[in-house]
């Protein structure tokens, strides 16, 4: 299907390959060898906020279409959803280490290195299955409003995961946190 170069940067599939792109940035960063226990620490912070960000608007607007318009759709979702427990485990225990001596270091890189893994399998199962299914499912008007979807959903994601919320709650934790960077906290890189 032919696009104009609006409509490609206006993408909802193109938004979300342009988050996992972040995401690869952010873990060279995290792999330089010169980055110090406390700026991993700080990298490792992004990673996990921008993927609990990720997460929620894929769980919201991407799912509900890989259901409707995948082959094996329900057997994907399971799998992505499979994938999400993993990744969110690695996550809270990362939450939970730390890294200040050269032992804990080496298990939290460890923990980080198998966190990296695990999303660079979702990232490709996304973009050489899922995606070009969708892409070839959806016109113009229909990426154009995933990719409107997406943007406005960041707004409200939450940063952080709170398991113990219930979902229907968990929009109004993005924004109090919102609120609460308004006053001067720092913002993740999605």
């Amino acid at each position: 299907m032919n696009r104009t170069p609006h409509h490609i940067f206006r993408d909802g599939l193109n938004c979300l390959v342009r988050d996992h792109e972040r995401f690869k940035i952010m873990f060279l960063q995290y792999r330089n060898p010169c980055a110090s226990p406390t700026m991993k620490k700080a990298i490792v912070q992004n990673i996990t906020s921008s993927l609990s960000i990720h997460h929620t608007i894929e769980e919201k607007h991407l799912y509900p279409l890989i259901k409707r318009n995948c082959h094996y759709g329900n057997n994907k979702i399971k799998t992505l959803e499979v994938d999400d427990k993993i990744i969110s485990g690695l996550t809270n225990l990362l939450h939970k280490m730390n890294n200040e001596d050269e032992l804990q270091m080496k298990s939290y890189d460890r923990t980080v290195e198998k966190l990296i893994g695990n999303i660079n399998e979702h990232i490709q199962e996304q973009e050489e299955e899922i995606f070009p299914q969708l892409r070839d499912t959806m016109d113009e008007a229909q990426l154009e409003k995933l990719f409107n979807a997406l943007e406005s959903s960041k707004w409200w994601a939450p940063k952080n995961a709170y398991p113990f919320v219930p979902k229907i709650i968990q929009p109004l934790t993005g924004v109090f946190e919102r609120a609460y960077e308004t006053m001067g906290h720092k913002k993740t890189l999605l």
